[in-house]
């Protein structure tokens, strides 16, 4: 049924039709705790199903390693509210960028132009609102309830490693915003001078 697909484009059919309903799942977890736990036990199901197709078909993505250490990182930002309820909250906002994630796979299958511009304005709307201006903000967040757990003698606590892994997750987020730059405006602008 699948087999004229290829590896490419079957992995991103398992994108679509797995963040959708994880997108939606996640949203309604916004006003509803208890909500968050499920919706961050449905992420960490989705993010090791997605390791093990990399792992086993390498060629399914344009960077396996750079999606596995992604998601390895996502993985070790989830440990935290999944033991400390408290701060499930802002798991809930970081997961957002799992909707910006389906935009991009999704705006590649569809052919019909005005639907397709309107997910590429969704598109790069939601990358600039959640991963570069979102996903900073929340990197402060976790450095200043890390700081305050510092200050009240947790020196060994699982907030700890938040502000590290959100602060690679805002690298990666940086560097592939770069590189959307360099692909998109300054290759344009170099053809355009040709």
């Amino acid at each position: 049924m699948m087999d004229h697909l290829t590896p490419f484009e079957r992995h991103d059919l398992f994108n679509i039709f797995g963040l959708f309903p994880f997108s939606a799942m996640n949203f309604f977890a916004f006003g509803n705790r208890n909500l968050q736990k499920p919706t961050l036990m449905a992420f960490g199901a989705y993010t090791v199903a997605d390791i093990m197709w990399v792992l086993t078909i390498p060629k399914s993505v344009k960077d396996p390693k750079g999606i596995i250490m992604h998601h390895m990182l996502s993985l070790g930002l989830l440990t935290v509210p999944t033991l400390l309820p408290e701060y499930r909250h802002y798991a809930v906002l970081t997961l957002t960028a799992e909707f910006n994630t389906w935009l991009l796979v999704t705006k590649r299958h569809v052919t019909w132009k005005p639907l397709r511009l309107a997910l590429e304005g969704l598109f790069y709307t939601s990358w600039v609102g959640i991963r570069l201006v979102l996903y900073p903000w929340l990197w402060s967040r976790y450095f200043t309830v890390t700081l305050r757990n510092i200050r009240n003698g947790l020196w060994i606590h699982p907030t700890i490693i938040s502000p590290i892994v959100m602060g690679s997750l805002c690298l990666m987020q940086f560097k592939w915003s770069w590189d959307l730059i360099q692909k998109y405006v300054l290759r344009r602008k170099k053809k355009g001078s040709d």
